[in-house]
């Protein structure tokens, strides 16, 4: 399935990864926290898309609410 780009919304930290079930991104897809500056690294295995977080500062989290993570293709 090709989208442009899907906006995922978390309610907790994720800690360490954000997992999300959904369709497998492009190889080239790029994930943002929005109010961040870079991209994070992400995998796709077993029908899930596996954001690697633990690269994020705490300094560098916009907010302390709720969390949106952009994947563009």
């Amino acid at each position: 399935m090709l989208f442009r780009s899907i906006y995922a919304i978390a309610l907790e930290w994720p800690e360490d990864k954000l997992v999300l079930n959904i369709p497998s991104p492009a190889s080239n897809a790029k994930v943002t926290l929005l109010g961040r500056d870079g991209v994070l690294p992400w995998t796709y295995e077993n029908g899930k898309m596996v954001i690697d977080v633990t690269g994020i500062r705490y300094n560098e989290v916009p907010c302390q609410w709720a969390w949106t993570f952009k994947i563009a293709q």
